[in-house]
């Protein structure tokens, strides 16, 4: 008869084992073929996005959304890019990442303004967004 201690003891391994496999073989292999994210018609359900699927969708957002709301990405010059991020850092709310969230036939654009950034290369110490971070390639 085993008593309950070893129960305990083979219960922590196997919980150990479980986190293991998930940490370093669900999640990665997940992460490495599709995005996960939740949509808005199915509320707290998550959806999974094969990897080339997302960026077609992101690809058509960027192209319909973004515009309105980046003049970065509106094909400026990079002398106009380099004044709108320094101009940027100068401002309190600064330039942020854009999050899509799937809706039924379309997309929503979230910024999480509260997550801010630095600018590569950038001329002062204030924590803004990296200049990868403006733009389509931000999408998603």
């Amino acid at each position: 008869r085993v008593g309950p201690a070893h129960h305990i003891a083979e219960r922590a391994t196997l919980e150990r084992f479980c986190h293991w496999v998930f940490a370093q073989i669900v999640v990665p292999l997940l992460r490495s073929c599709f995005y996960v994210t939740e949509c808005e018609p199915t509320a707290n359900l998550v959806a999974y996005f094969r990897k080339p699927v997302w960026s077609v969708i992101r690809r058509r957002a960027g192209q319909e959304c973004l515009p309105q709301y980046s003049p970065v990405a509106d094909g400026s010059t990079a002398s106009e890019t380099a004044r709108l991020i320094q101009k940027a850092e100068a401002s309190t709310l600064g330039i942020t990442s854009v999050r899509l969230l799937p809706k039924a036939k379309k997309v929503r654009a979230i910024a999480n303004l509260a997550k801010r950034r630095r600018v590569e290369g950038g001329t002062t110490g204030a924590p803004t967004a990296t200049a990868a971070g403006v733009g389509p390639s931000s999408l998603g």
